[in-house]
């Protein structure tokens, strides 16, 4: 995660974490491409959230992480 915040920030100013529901078709595309199931640890969810944040503001950037369960995929905003 740090190597694509300190790739993209000089370039953006914005970065969300995009939310990965637990339910729906979300969850099925993800295990259908990656070919194994995808769990959920609501430590791990706890801990990526943090350290989204905290690259966040090392790097200077604005935007959010959503509060909902959640695998962080990152997005930049150009």
């Amino acid at each position: 995660m740090e190597t694509v915040f300190h790739s993209v920030a000089p370039y953006v100013r914005y970065v969300y974490g995009e939310v990965y529901h637990l339910r729906g078709l979300n969850r099925r595309y993800v295990e259908t491409a990656l070919g194994v199931p995808v769990g959920y640890d609501p430590a791990l969810d706890t801990a990526l959230g943090r350290r989204f944040e905290r690259l966040m503001r090392l790097y200077g950037l604005d935007g959010g992480l959503s509060t909902l369960p959640s695998l962080v995929l990152t997005r930049a905003v150009y």
